[in-house]
């Protein structure tokens, strides 16, 4: 049972340590068999400019990515705070069973064969934690297994709002406008909620923050063809 004592203040010697046993009884670091993998970083666009850039503009105390997959977008952010001596973390949500277009062709290499099935079961998570504990990024990587709403009732439940909010789960209009509507709400006043594949081989992407944006008067930018970004101005409370 998660304790209700909200993870952000209470007493522990960093961010990560609070986060974590919020979410995890045991660490999920701890114990973990690497015998069976090896670094694989898969993954798309994670280490365009646009990651250090607003790293480095906002200096958040805490980044949350909905969709995380392999950990690519991740480890790049984790490693460049850990070398802009930014002091915050990451809190990395998927449900690592793959979005419904890794599961429509099977001979697609980067995508259903990526799943890794066990017995019919994605085992990503798995190299995902690998992944972190190689580059040694435990430290700043807490994961979170869970379906990107239930991540967002979770942390509303805590009242945990992010300076930096990242969004690439589910590309489908519907899943996007939710995402964006609910991570939108729990960004801080002064803070960016942003995403990739803003891009005609992603319609839905863009329509759903054209949707967002247009239904809350809001202006949104794109940098480097495809990544949307909104800000939140200093006076906003709400969604």
């Amino acid at each position: 049972m998660v304790s209700r004592l909200n993870p952000m203040t209470e007493k522990s010697p960093s961010r990560t340590v609070s986060l974590m046993s919020a979410l995890h009884a045991v660490n999920p670091y701890e114990n973990f068999n690497p015998s069976d993998f090896r670094i694989d970083l898969e993954g798309w666009n994670s280490e365009r400019p646009v990651f250090r850039q607003l790293l480095d503009e906002l200096r958040p105390s805490l980044v949350i990515e909905a969709g995380t997959w392999k950990g690519a977008s991740a480890i790049h952010m984790a490693d460049w705070m850990r070398t802009k001596q930014i002091a915050g973390k990451i809190l990395c949500i998927d449900t690592w069973l793959g979005s419904i277009d890794f599961w429509q062709n099977q001979n697609v290499k980067s995508k259903y064969r990526s799943l890794k099935l066990k017995n019919g079961f994605p085992s990503v998570y798995y190299q995902f934690l690998y992944n972190i504990i190689h580059l040694r990024l435990t430290d700043f990587v807490v994961p979170f297994p869970q379906t990107t709403t239930g991540a967002y009732h979770w942390l509303k439940g805590f009242g945990l709002k992010a300076p930096l909010i990242y969004i690439d789960a589910s590309h489908l209009e519907e899943d996007v406008y939710a995402d964006i509507r609910h991570y939108y709400e729990l960004v801080e006043p002064g803070g960016v909620l942003f995403g990739d594949d803003f891009c005609d081989e992603s319609p839905g992407v863009r329509r759903a923050v054209e949707r967002f944006c247009g239904e809350q008067g809001l202006d949104y930018e794109v940098r480097e063809n495809q990544f949307w970004i909104i800000r939140k101005t200093d006076k906003e409370t709400g969604g």
